[in-house]
């Protein structure tokens, strides 16, 4: 049985209010071993208060949980990108080491192939025609017109010839890709000026 604090009724040991007067009894948290005890004289319930302190506590769990859900999501995508962008340029690193050797060699040989191209054949070494092979591949990739493919057969033979030791055929030979290569240049080019104007 519960006393009423202030008016001194005698109410069901679960009550929670007064029968009499309406006031709200304390409760305090169970010992150990099951027991309620007595309701104070502030006459406040401890264990209505205590069940609002679980509700606050149960929303603020949930509002950390949903909060540090969304914080997880975001760090979850954050991780992913920079996951993404560590290979991205890792494989940019390895093309590049892969591909530069290439590159400088196409771009070396395109250099030296053009500026013997550009001087007179009589200057050119005897033992020594030029290759206009990268010259021929690369005006092939460009105007994709077919005097560089005869320019770039010109180019094989004169570099067969050479390996045989035939140094005249090898010059002229040289001369002739050379001539087909600037055909194909200059035709690639007057193809490209035609599409832009009329096409």
């Amino acid at each position: 049985m519960k006393t009423c604090g202030s008016c001194g009724a005698k109410n069901a040991t679960r009550a929670l209010f007064c029968s009499s007067c309406g006031a709200s009894f304390r409760v305090v948290d169970a010992e150990p071993n099951g027991d309620v005890a007595a309701a104070d004289s502030g006459g406040l319930n401890v264990g209505v208060e205590k069940s609002k302190r679980v509700r606050r506590e149960r929303n603020r769990i949930e509002i950390d949980r949903a909060g540090s859900s969304a914080d997880g999501g975001a760090a979850a995508s954050s991780g992913l990108l920079k996951w993404l962008g560590a290979l991205v340029f890792g494989l940019g690193r390895l093309l590049g080491r892969l591909f530069a050797p290439i590159g400088r060699r196409l771009l070396t040989g395109l250099r030296f192939s053009v500026a013997r191209g550009l001087a007179p054949s009589s200057t050119w070494d005897i033992r020594r025609a030029p290759n206009f092979l990268y010259w021929g591949i690369i005006d092939c990739l460009v105007f994709h017109l077919p005097f560089s493919v005869v320019g770039i057969i010109y180019s094989v033979l004169a570099n067969a010839s050479r390996a045989e030791g035939e140094y005249a055929t090898a010059r002229r030979r040289a001369a002739a890709a050379r001539g087909w290569l600037f055909l194909d240049l200059f035709a690639g080019i007057a193809v490209a000026v035609v599409k832009r104007l009329f096409l």
